[in-house]
């Protein structure tokens, strides 16, 4: 075979495995999309059965993209929690999780621990 061809499937493989691990991670446990809907954070592979819209405050001054890691945070290690989008006007946070695992006082308690609970 041709030094120029053994290059080109190299390449090729390379390539392909890229995509294929690029697709086979997305939407996985720790993503974070940005849609027209929000910013959105995945937490486990549960199976949600249940949805919160919980009114957060943001820092002033503080844009939603830098402030959802923060707000992120404060639900890391919270079991049954599928995902959680922070809507583009930072308004709100939309929690969907299993009822069966976690509660909806929880997850609001652990915002407001955090700080981010809105009473608006």
């Amino acid at each position: 075979m041709k030094p120029q061809y053994v290059v080109s499937l190299v390449a090729l493989v390379l390539v392909g495995g890229a995509l294929a691990f690029m697709s086979y991670t997305t939407g996985g446990v720790g993503t974070v999309t940005t849609t027209d809907a929000g910013i959105t954070r995945i937490y486990a592979k549960v199976e949600p059965d249940a949805e919160v819209s919980v009114p957060i405050a943001l820092l002033e001054g503080s844009d939603v993209a830098h402030e959802s890691d923060h707000v992120f945070d404060a639900l890391n290690g919270r079991p049954g929690i599928r995902e959680a989008t922070i809507k583009l006007d930072g308004s709100a946070i939309v929690v969907r999780y299993s009822s069966a695992e976690i509660r909806e006082a929880d997850i609001i308690g652990s915002l407001a621990t955090a700080g981010y609970a809105s009473n608006q």
